[in-house]
């Protein structure tokens, strides 16, 4: 695929991923609990996928840049999870959910900045493996996919 068709693929698939959730979430209690075990409301899925989305783009920034990214001392993914929960904890679901929206605008305009020439390279993913640009935009919808799959199962 053409550099700007593989852009423009991207755009269209965080766009379309985005307008899903945004559809599904549409009447969500944003306090309602997803996951009993953490305690995890609808509104703290939100800023984790939010909070997660803001290291990928840094890592898509970093990577236009000519440099890499990846989270300091990362301490596995459910250390890191938690760390994030307690961080946006006392956010209120309206910044939550205006603060995803701006970081999905942040991510689109770091993949904007990548060189055509560099689109299909490799990029180091915050979480320390590497993946070409595709590969790391599939996990951010996969993941929000998945997400917002227990919303609406529970």
């Amino acid at each position: 695929m053409e550099p700007e068709a593989t852009r423009k693929s991207l755009f269209a698939r965080l766009d379309e991923t985005r307008q899903q959730s945004a559809h599904a979430l549409a009447g969500a209690d944003p306090l309602r609990v997803i996951y009993a075990e953490s305690h995890w409301r609808v509104k703290d899925i939100i800023a984790h996928l939010m909070a997660w989305e803001v290291e990928v783009a840094t890592s898509v920034r970093s990577y236009a840049g000519g440099k890499a990214y990846q989270i300091e001392n990362f301490p596995g993914d459910d250390i890191y999870n938690d760390r994030l929960f307690r961080k946006y904890l006392d956010l209120s679901v309206e910044d939550v959910f205006n603060d995803w929206d701006a970081v999905r605008a942040g991510l689109k305009s770091a993949i904007r900045a990548i060189e055509p020439e560099h689109l299909d390279g490799q990029i180091l993913c915050p979480w320390g493996k590497y993946s070409t640009l595709t590969g790391i935009v599939d996990d951010m919808i996969e993941h929000e996919q998945e997400h917002i799959h227990d919303i609406l199962g529970n």
